[in-house]
C-alpha cells in the first residue's frame, strides 16, 4: 500500500511543473491535514532553498518527505 502511494506520488511530482505545490497537494491528501496547500508552501519553499540541490535531488528528497508521512499516518 505504502509503496504503491510512494510511487505514485513521485510520477505527480516529476510531470508536475511545480513540484513544490504538488508535494504540499500531496501532503495534505495523503496526511488529511486541515491545513491548505498554500500554508505548507513556506515551509517546503525554505527546506528547497536551504539544500541548494539539482532538480533531482529535490524529487528524491521529495520522495523520502512523503514516504516519513506516510509511514507516520499508517502507524496512527
Amino acid at each position: 500500500m505504502e509503496s504503491c502511494c510512494i510511487n505514485q506520488a513521485g510520477l505527480e511530482l516529476l510531470a508536475s511543473r511545480d513540484p513544490l505545490t504538488t508535494l504540499a497537494s500531496q501532503i495534505t491528501r495523503i496526511t488529511d491535514l486541515k491545513l491548505s496547500t498554500e500554508a505548507l508552501l513556506p515551509t517546503l519553499r525554505v527546506i528547497y532553498q536551504s539544500r541548494k540541490r539539482r532538480f533531482w535531488d529535490l524529487m528524491m528528497m521529495s520522495k523520502k518527505i512523503l514516504m516519513i508521512i506516510v509511514k507516520e499516518v499508517i502507524i496512527l
